[in-house]
């Protein structure tokens, strides 16, 4: 045999060797931690592609490289492990490029936690309003946390200073003199001249698929009853979970079996009894897919006031009203018939193509809708009668901070300002993966740039450098 067919086989025998080494050292990673990178434009065995490709383009940069362009939000890509990991740290570089002085203010990356409300465990990369407001105000850190205090300009407010974070949380100001970001404050949130009532309302509006709600309790009996419909559009399975929460802790939950495809048109009902619950005010989740339908709640609680979003089936209502506390509304249909006109205040909002998402900002409480079968969606909440209108959260740092921060004097973030390195910013954040949504060895992760939009004429975008993902046991 020729000495060069010989060397030939041992050489591909090595590199079959090696290739096959290299696999089963990733597949196993035996150290327990490896390093996975991508720049969204050479495809990665390991990191997927960011999608929808209508909100991502690529771009030529100044130094004649090909980078990943981020022009909607959000935007999802996957990473493929053979293993499950408990902790995760994303590192992204990017740049922002606009003509608009206020575009994307807030930078966000998520991992999928909850496939069935996809709910993404969201962390922040970039603030540029806190990042501003950190050049004048006072700051104040302790470890990873960051109050800001809005300066005396004039010289004559006697609103109170504070030099430490622990002062700050000691003894609180008046919680609408306070905005949060990526932080939580447990404190009590008592309505005055709070009557309870036993005559049962019933909130007929037909909901699709998951939601939440702020309730408030003061010396009575939780009693909910939702009754359920379900659509059957698939052969998934249809269980419907229901979680209480009080202070962000569950305290109770129930749980009702799928419905299934043999079970057209059998209505079914949850009920909720809680008794000698303490005075406050209590969430209430429904966790459930598309298919699922809320037909009514029954209740006979004052307060029901839904968070961030309704998504109204179709179920004949027509000319109502919907209140709320948010700044800016959102409204998107996927259903010809309920193409419409919103009314809000004296401006009218057109909803004039399914699939697309309008906005308009909010300068009353009362919006009228034409008809149902429409999603809306706002950074408040939401109610069927002003009554019932209640909201516990305090500001958030978020996109609509400008419209809102009229009477903010303090900022509590919990909070890291990208670093700057070469042109291009550098953040980081980690997150706890021990029981994130994994399917076909996949993660799947989000980057959130909250009012970037493909098609509202602003040449505004992010440019990606690159992403690294360090992922640990």
């Amino acid at each position: 045999m020729n000495n060069w067919v010989v060397k030939l086989r041992v050489a591909l025998w090595l590199t079959l060797f090696f290739v096959v080494s290299l696999l089963l050292y990733l597949a196993i990673v035996p150290q327990g931690h490896i390093i996975y990178t991508s720049n969204f434009v050479k495809k990665s065995f390991f990191i997927g592609e960011l999608f929808p490709r209508d909100r991502v383009s690529f771009v030529i940069d100044k130094d004649k490289t090909k980078r990943a362009v981020i022009v909607g939000d959000p935007v999802y890509f996957s990473l493929y492990t053979p293993r499950r990991f408990n902790k995760a740290k994303l590192v992204l570089t990017y740049k922002r490029e606009s003509q608009k002085i206020n575009s994307m203010p807030i930078i966000e990356a998520g991992v999928l936690v909850d496939k069935v409300v996809w709910r993404y465990d969201l962390k922040p990369l970039d603030n540029a309003i806190i990042d501003k407001l950190s050049n004048n105000w006072v700051a104040v850190t302790e470890g990873n946390l960051l109050l800001l205090q809005k300066p005396d300009t004039n010289g004559s407010s006697t609103r109170k200073f504070y030099q430490s974070i622990s002062e700050f949380l000691n003894n609180l100001p008046p919680r609408d003199q306070i905005a949060l970001y990526n932080y939580s404050l447990d404190v009590d949130y008592v309505l005055p001249n709070y009557q309870k009532q036993n005559e049962i309302k019933v909130f007929d509006y037909p909901l699709r698929g998951s939601y939440q709600f702020y309730t408030y309790i003061k010396d009575e009996t939780m009693n909910f009853n939702f009754t359920f419909d379900c659509l059957n559009k698939d052969k998934e399975a249809d269980p419907i979970d229901l979680n209480l929460y009080y202070r962000n802790r569950l305290i109770d939950s129930k749980h009702l079996n799928s419905f299934g495809n043999n079970q057209n048109n059998i209505k079914r009902n949850l009920n909720l009894v809680v008794q000698d619950l303490p005075e406050g005010v209590y969430k209430i989740e429904i966790k459930a897919n598309d298919d699922i339908i809320t037909k009514n709640i029954k209740t006979t609680q004052q307060k029901i006031s839904f968070i961030n979003s309704l998504h109204l089936a179709q179920g004949g209502h027509k000319d109502f009203l919907v209140y709320t506390d948010s700044p800016v509304i959102y409204v998107k249909t996927t259903h010809p018939l309920s193409l419409q006109t919103v009314q809000i205040g004296n401006k009218k909002l057109e909803i004039k193509e399914i699939y697309k998402q309008f906005s308009a900002t909010v300068a009353t409480s009362s919006i009228k809708f034409e008809k149902d079968g429409i999603i809306i969606g706002g950074e408040g909440v939401f109610a069927f009668s002003p009554d019932s209108l209640i909201n516990p959260s305090f500001t958030k740092v978020d996109k609509n901070f400008i419209l809102k921060q009229e009477k903010i004097n303090y900022i509590l973030a919990k909070y890291k300002r990208p670093f700057l390195k070469g042109g291009w910013q550098e953040s980081e954040v980690e997150f706890d993966i021990s029981h994130a949504y994994r399917e076909n060895y996949k993660y799947n992760f989000l980057i959130s740039i909250p009012g970037l939009r493909v098609d509202d004429n602003i040449d505004d975008k992010l440019i990606v450098k690159e992403v690294k993902i360090y992922l640990s046991e």
